[in-house]
């Protein structure tokens, strides 16, 4: 979390936060993490179908917020460009914002399988989806989406038996195929 000098894990029992200098961990939220992103910050965490964020300095001036969405997390990001969070679960693709009532799914996509990983470009949201491969959602058919159109990701093609991770530099997607190696 850069703009607060932290570092935050997720473990199978609790969410923690240590400073970049000076330690120790702290115990900042109950329960399996099973996916976790942030921002300059914030950090959103995922126990199960539920969401969490996290906003403040310290465990006793963090402003929490949850969210239920529907479906076993396991990926989430930060999508600098556009503000908001993307939260990938086991059959989802959703936008996650923030208003004056607190988180809200925004946009939700279906996707083929149980997402692992999220990698977010400037001009696609790609999920990662283990032996299912990976699919990248377009940026301009994001937005029509909203207005109830039908989206369809696209396959990427090449990629190895078991998509590990992936990120994006620039418009390039870099996928962890564990032994396979690391395609392009």
């Amino acid at each position: 979390v850069p703009g607060r000098n932290v570092i935050s894990v997720g473990t199978a029992t609790a969410l923690w936060e240590t400073p970049l200098m000076t330690g120790p961990a702290r115990r900042i939220g109950d329960g399996a993490v099973s996916a976790l992103a942030a921002n300059s910050r914030s950090v959103l965490s995922a126990n199960g179908d539920v969401i969490r964020l996290q906003r403040g300095e310290g465990q006793d001036n963090t402003i929490t917020e949850s969210l239920r969405v529907g479906g076993t997390v396991g990926a989430a990001a930060w999508d600098a460009r556009e503000q908001h969070w993307w939260v990938a679960t086991d059959s989802s693709l959703i936008r996650v914002t923030q208003n004056s009532n607190g988180l809200a799914a925004t946009s939700r996509l279906p996707i083929p399988g149980g997402a692992r990983g999220l990698a977010v470009g400037a001009n696609y949201v790609a999920v990662v989806l283990g032996d299912a491969g990976v699919v990248a959602f377009p940026r301009a058919s994001l937005y029509s989406a909203q207005g109830g159109g039908v989206i369809t990701p696209l396959r990427v093609v090449g990629e190895p038996r078991f998509a590990f991770d992936a990120d994006f530099v620039g418009d390039t997607l870099y996928v962890a195929g564990g032994v396979d190696g690391v395609f392009r």
